[in-house]
């Protein structure tokens, strides 16, 4: 990969001087040096998320207070400080270096404590340690007095990896011996209870896992791949009461039938913890297509190697294994696979894969497990290929971490970043059909962490990230510097996201996205459309070299390359530079006072039919050519080339009104613009229209009234399409029918939601095929007013959120409600769109009741930001607010303020318009009345 312009990412000297330099990403304090947070490498991490604070774990050569430290959540601009437990036994400091973390955690517990692994070793990972301790929440030092055991009753070589519920800890333990390794007879997992209030811990026995374990086999023993020995992938599931292990396996030999199966989970039963299968033998057949497990196929030996796992309890209802590998070890894929769960921990069905198309609606859970090959899910079922496929780095690297969050499945990436290979943090969002199952996943096209956001890191280093974790309440994110295991640097280094106007904010001459898009719209940012690496016409035409962002100011679109993908590459060049004219260009409406309110793309392959418009308060305008006709994929390189140079914005007569809201068909040929308008009538109410413009190589036979189709009037009667009710409309999103392969809008009124159901039998294509209300065929889903609608960003996109507000008049407004919803059909259902969606939490709906009015919403799937009123009737002032979706997974029982965000930077600005991520540049910005913010 190539970075442009490389900068130094500026550091916070203290809280003071917020004034004169506001924050970007910051590099936390310890006793590091030079830049560093702590003088010793950073082993392991863990983070509270009820209480905010992030864990790590030194390996140290000598005694050192920091040898665990934490970090608290924070929304100022104080730069983040160590706070060390100096763990002691009198006056002795109990260990240095550290090996594992794991939270002791159970939900609903307020005060979880910590478990550790002292090392011994400076090797990482480190699997010499024989002990585990308990820190509890107060800093009381519990110690374990004596090492843990194998299977053989014989003290371990080393613990290799932890996982803990609230009532045990489990530790995967090497046989005794030199030189052994994890796997080998008598390795096993060694079940560890404690009691805080008498300081006890102790281990109560070790259950076999090597290769004799029978819940690993299929017909003969495997092997235990030695490439990647002691590398063992542990987590406990809470609400399943499952602990899952994830291992590498290769077949003992290559007889036809034999084949190994990688996970397979556990349950405490009586004092012992008992295995029990992932699936059993007989599901599993010949191939790559199975995932965890495989059989042996042509005399070849199969190799499964799992390296991350963890449970994803979605806002839907069901749960998925999410793993990272598979068939082959691939490092750089990720697969979701339904769980069955019958709220019932002693069934024995509990936490297996399930069925995949048994899914009970009313439950809303996969109750069947899996238990012939048709009932898996394989690496070409598009529920289960999170990232919708493979991530931008070669399948044989891997990945440093996984978390999962909420809906979305983060991953980051410590590699030298080159034409191969990316680096960084990346996320995925699941995409739920009608009945609440996923059907699937947002492109990988995301980067959630800044770029270059740890100094002194030379190239080959930059963007490399070891350890990371999300911060759902206040949206941030923590990450651990990656690089080169023999680098002075290297895993040295605590960073956390912040908000500013960028890292040269103040400056004459800026570099930074942020600091130029301030210089550029002084009189507000108020809508931005991110052009990102998933659109669906870049991803077709290799030639397209561009990624861009528009933003919409007064008068004016801004137009800004964010990075580039140069033809045979798999990677982006991240663009730091918007300094000059090939990054950045202001291009002006004809009238220098309209506020440009919604903007879009047309995202087509065809020739000549690719356009950008531009909603105002005054109309509907399109960027184009001299000749006035559209542009090609193929041209779209740097702004200071055509078509951005010989192009111009032109209003579009033929359509009237105000611009409510914007949304490009997602086919990339023969598409169309869908445009949302409102314009008042002598009745001191507003008329609303649904327009389908179809794109042409011409702006005059695209605009021409005989190509432009109205099919929705608010108030209005049809044929199958009434609307008399819905006298306004608040925005248009479009979703994708996953059976027939078409498309449908969904629109939301004052009245409630209406789908379309426009026909998409035979060459129809649903709503793109309509040309009036009668063919659309309008139907009611919900009541109530909802003042808006909100998609996440992906090919084939389909789970929307519409804002639903409780009362009748927007201006007095107390309570809004995120409700979530789907358009994928499925051959048992009648329409395309026809359920009750859900609210837009896990948790009892009360909590929700006392929010204000939400202006905006914008969500990567774990993190929530809105745009909140909390007094409109007596301001005009909005504020920023973060809700994670399980908020008693976060320790938040209060709401109304507690999610809004009080980063100094906010109090600095009137108004925010919109929130919105950037491309690959993991920057998320918020528009403004003076410009934007960004967290970075």
């Amino acid at each position: 990969m190539r970075i442009q312009n490389s900068f130094v990412v500026g550091l916070i000297i203290a809280a003071t001087l917020y004034q004169t330099q506001t924050h970007t990403t910051v590099v936390a304090t310890g006793n590091g040096t030079g830049g560093q947070t702590f003088s010793s490498k950073i082993a392991a991490k863990a983070f509270d998320r009820k209480n905010g604070k992030f864990f790590v774990g030194l390996n140290a050569a000598s005694s050192t207070e920091y040898a665990i430290s934490y970090f608290n959540r924070s929304n100022s601009t104080i730069i983040p400080q160590a706070h060390s437990f100096n763990v002691s036994i009198g006056t002795s400091q109990a260990f240095s270096r550290v090996a594992l973390l794991s939270l002791v955690d159970e939900e609903g517990d307020p005060s979880p404590s910590l478990a550790v692994v002292p090392g011994t070793s400076s090797s990482f990972p480190d699997v010499t340690g024989k002990r585990v301790h308990l820190i509890t929440n107060d800093r009381r030092f519990i110690p374990m007095t004596e090492d843990l055991v194998d299977v053989g009753d014989n003290t371990t070589a080393g613990i290799v990896a932890l996982a803990a519920s609230g009532e045990a800890l489990f530790a995967a333990v090497r046989p005794n011996g030199s030189g052994s390794t994890f796997g080998q007879a008598q390795s096993g997992i060694a079940l560890i209870t404690f009691d805080m209030p008498n300081s006890l811990i102790e281990q109560l026995n070790t259950t076999t896992l090597d290769i004799t374990t029978p819940e690993l086999a299929i017909v003969a023993q495997p092997i235990f791949t030695t490439t990647t020995a002691n590398q063992v992938a542990m987590h406990w599931d809470h609400r399943l009461h499952r602990l899952y292990v994830g291992l590498d396996l290769t077949t003992s030999d290559s007889t036809a039938g034999h084949g190994v199966r990688a996970v397979t989970t556990a349950r405490i039963d009586d004092s012992t913890l008992a295995l029990i299968e992932i699936a059993p033998e007989t599901a599993f057949q010949a191939g790559e297509d199975n995932i965890v497990g495989a059989v042996n196929n042509n005399a070849q030996t199969v190799r499964v190697g799992i390296k991350h796992l963890q449970i994803m309890h979605t806002s839907a209802g069901p749960q998925y294994l999410i793993v990272h590998g598979g068939v082959d070890a691939p490092g750089n894929r990720v697969f979701a696979l339904p769980l069955v769960n019958r709220n019932n921990p002693d069934d024995v069905d509990q936490g297996k894969i399930a069925k995949k198309d048994a899914f009970d609606t009313t439950l809303r859970q996969f109750t069947t497990p899996a238990t012939v090959n048709a009932d898996l899910p394989t690496i070409s079922d598009i529920f289960a290929m999170v990232g919708r496929g493979a991530l931008p780095i070669e399948s044989s690297n891997t990945l440093s971490d996984m978390m999962v969050v909420g809906d979305t499945v983060y991953v980051s990436c410590d590699i030298a970043p080159d034409s191969a290979n990316e680096t960084g943090i990346w996320y995925s969002q699941a995409l739920f059909d009608q009945k609440g199952k996923i059907y699937g996943w947002t492109p990988w096209s995301k980067r959630a962490f800044p770029y270059q956001s740890f100094l002194g890191q030379d190239a080959n280093d930059q963007g490399r990230i070891a350890f990371f974790d999300i911060d759902a309440v206040n949206g941030k994110i923590w990450a651990v510097n990656g690089g080169t295991s023999s680098a002075t640097l290297t895993r040295t280094m605590v960073a956390t996201t912040f908000w500013g106007f960028g890292n040269d904010a103040g400056s004459t001459t800026p570099t930074s996205l942020a600091g130029n898009l301030n210089k550029a719209l002084p009189e507000g940012c108020f809508c931005a459309l991110d052009i990102d690496n998933a659109t669906p016409d870049l991803l077709i035409n290799a030639q397209a070299t561009g990624r861009y962002t528009l933003f919409g100011g007064k008068g004016k679109v801004v137009f800004t390359r964010v990075s580039s993908k140069e033809p045979g590459e798999t990677t982006q060049t991240i663009i730091d530079d918007f300094s000059t004219a090939d990054n950045l260009l202001i291009s002006p409406l004809p009238d220098a006072n309209d506020v440009v309110t919604t903007l879009g793309y047309s995202h087509q392959e065809t020739a000549s039919t690719n356009y950008f418009f531009a909603g105002t308060q005054q109309g509907l305008f399109v960027f184009v050519q001299s000749t006035g006709s559209g542009f090609s994929t193929t041209d779209l390189e740097s702004l200071d080339q055509t078509p951005f140079t010989s192009g111009s914005w032109h209003k579009i007569d033929t359509i009237t009104g105000s611009v409510v809201d914007l949304k490009a068909s997602d086919t990339t040929k023969d598409g169309c613009l869908y445009i949302l308008t409102k314009q008042p009538h002598q009745d001191n109410g507003f008329t609303c229209h649904v327009y389908r413009m179809p794109y042409t190589t011409s702006f005059q036979t695209m605009t021409a009234q005989g190509n432009i189709h109205i099919l929705a009037t608010s108030g209005t009667i049809a044929t199958n399409s009434d609307l008399h009710t819905a006298t306004l409309f608040s925005g248009i999103e479009n979703v994708f029918n996953n059976t027939t392969m078409k498309e449908q809008l969904v629109l939301t009124t004052n009245a409630g939601i209406f789908t379309s159901q426009a026909d998409e039998t035979g060459a129809n294509l649903g709503i793109i095929s309509a040309n009036n209300q009668t063919q659309a065929q309008w139907q009611q889903l919900t009541t109530g007013l909802y003042t808006g609608i909100f998609g996440p960003k992906a090919y084939g996109k389909s789970t929307t959120w519409p804002i639903e507000c409780t009362k009748t008049v927007c201006q007095v407004l107390n309570n809004d409600i995120i409700r979530q919803c789907s358009g994928i059909s499925s051959a048992d259902t009648a329409t395309s769109f026809a359920f009750t969606p859900d609210n837009f939490t896990l948790e009892d709906t009360t909590v929700f009741d006392a929010l204000s009015p939400i202006t905006h919403f914008w969500s990567d799937g774990a993190r929530r930001f809105f745009v909140v009123n909390h007094h409109p009737n007596t301001s005009s002032r909005t504020q920023p607010m973060v809700i994670p979706f399980h908020n008693l997974a976060w320790g938040i029982f209060a709401p109304y303020y507690a999610f809004v965000l009080n980063d100094p930077v906010f109090r600095t600005v009137g108004y925010l318009y919109w929130t919105q991520h950037i491309g690959a540049t993991g920057l998320l910005l918020m528009g403004t009345n003076r410009g934007v913010v960004s967290l970075e």
